[in-house]
């Protein structure tokens, strides 16, 4: 089974926020003081949360 998918690099969790929540994107990694402010809004889970050992230990993804 393959899973295909884009990466697009964009600085600032607003606009991966935003367009996750506009559905050009299926997930969005973000911060994680990013990702508690933004899980309140409605039809937004965290889906993985990245452990202590990698590069970005402080970061979550979410989904819509």
């Amino acid at each position: 089974m393959a899973f295909l998918f884009y990466y697009a690099h964009m600085r600032g969790a607003d606009i991966r926020v935003e367009c996750l929540l506009n559905g050009v994107y299926d997930m969005a990694v973000v911060s994680r003081l990013a990702a508690e402010s933004y899980l309140t809004q409605k039809g937004l889970c965290l889906a993985l949360e990245l452990g202590p050992h990698t590069y970005v230990g402080e970061h979550q993804l979410i989904l819509p």
